[in-house]
């Protein structure tokens, strides 16, 4: 579908110089016209204007809450691709000042929520992932476990920040958020977003950290 598609990166960084970013991605969804943005130019004034959502802050009070204010946002890129992945152009909008989260971290850096794209196709080539730094999940202390409001909270504020990327997008209103299979070339439009009630762990991030440790002989 398409001959190319959009990545939006919303980057920051975690306590300790860490960094992360949750990266979806969007084709424009109108037949006659590319199937992405590709000029520098329309890039830029989406990255800029995708930097003025929610008040400014990029995401909802409740994401911001799960990450924590041991996390910041601090820039959104927004690149242009060929569907078989060559990157063709890039532009990123710095925010003026970095964006803090909310609340205390009780977290270890590498714990993630798993937001699951769904395309209402089987087959790991339709279905994609975003992952969110977890550091002030709030889990119920009787399951350790999310709540069911929590879960259908984080479903909705990302399924609605989705929504308003893509109405941010500079010239069109027909950008939708898709999943990307480069195995098959393909790009496949999101029907809905699945959050869970346990958390995850990324990998690379817990790969990167530098672990101090303590080492005692035995006897003697």
């Amino acid at each position: 579908m398409g001959n190319g598609y959009n990545r939006v990166a919303i980057k920051g960084t975690l306590l300790g110089g860490e960094v992360w970013s949750v990266n979806p991605c969007f084709i424009v969804d109108e037949t006659g016209v590319d199937s992405y943005l590709k000029t520098f130019t329309e890039l830029q004034e989406w990255a800029t204007a995708i930097t003025a959502l929610e008040g400014g802050n990029v995401l909802s009070p409740d994401l911001l809450a799960l990450i924590s204010s041991a996390a910041a946002i601090t820039s959104i890129r927004v690149e242009a691709y060929l569907a078989d992945g060559t990157l063709v152009q890039a532009a990123e909008a710095a925010l003026v000042t970095p964006v803090t989260g909310s609340g205390q971290a009780n977290k270890p850096l590498q714990v993630a929520l798993v937001a699951s794209l769904l395309t209402g196709r089987p087959g790991r080539s339709y279905a994609g992932r975003l992952y969110w730094p977890a550091l002030g999940a709030p889990l119920q202390s009787a399951t350790l476990r999310l709540s069911t409001n929590g879960t259908s909270i984080l479903a909705e504020d990302t399924a609605s920040l989705l929504t308003g990327i893509a109405q941010a997008a500079p010239g069109t209103t027909a950008i939708a958020p898709v999943v990307v299979s480069h195995k098959l070339a393909i790009q496949t439009p999101i029907v809905s977003v699945r959050v869970g009630d346990v958390l995850d762990t990324q990998r690379r991030r817990r790969d990167s950290l530098v672990e101090g440790t303590s080492t005692v002989p035995i006897g003697g």
